[in-house]
Order: structure tokens, then sequence, then C-alpha cells
């Protein structure tokens, strides 16, 4: 089945079907995200697009230093909900930032 622009548009979703189980390999993760970093446009061609992929224990390790910097600034009692978010954020999520070039 053939889309067109629009078609693929109205037709995108988003599932929500997060766990820790991979269904992609770390390699083809990292091989997508290249390939859409290197060929997404840029204003004025500056290709400032920047990925940090943390995987397996790295990424275990930013979430538990998030959870910490979290539970100092939030009240005691509002932690539980945001630790509870913080969980499902956790789980799967990739980075993307574009560099501020300052002349």
């Amino acid at each position: 089945m053939t889309m067109n622009f629009n078609q693929a548009v109205e037709k995108r979703r988003t599932y929500y079907g997060i766990s820790k189980d991979k269904v992609v390999s770390d390699e083809k993760v990292q091989e997508i995200i290249e390939h859409a970093v290197k060929h997404t446009p840029s204003a004025f061609n500056s290709q400032t697009a920047r990925v940090v992929l943390l995987l397996d224990k790295h990424h275990t390790r930013l979430w538990n230093i998030t959870k910490e910097a979290l539970r100092e600034r939030v009240a005691a009692d509002k932690f539980l909900l945001q630790k509870k978010r913080l969980t499902h954020l956790a789980l799967d999520m990739v980075q993307f930032y574009s560099l501020k070039i300052l002349t």
C-alpha cells in the first residue's frame, strides 16, 4: 500500500507498548538514528543536530542520576508521582538536540 504524505500524517499514531524487552537490536537503533540525523534538513544546512544514545547500564545510570536530582528538588509528598512518571520515560527514549552556534 502506497500513501501520499497527507495520508501518512493522518494515519500516524503513537504506540505506548513500552517495556525493557528489545525488539530492535542496539546496532539497528544506532543505524537508524545516524541515518536520520545525517539526512534531516537543517536551517542554512548548519547540521547542528546531535544525538546522545545511552544503552543498557549507561541508560540506567542516567535515569538514576535524574531521579536523585529530582528527589532533591521536589517535595517528598510529590516525589512518588514524579518518580512513577520518570520510570515510564526511562524505559525507552532517544534524545535529539541542536547545538546553538554562537558567533
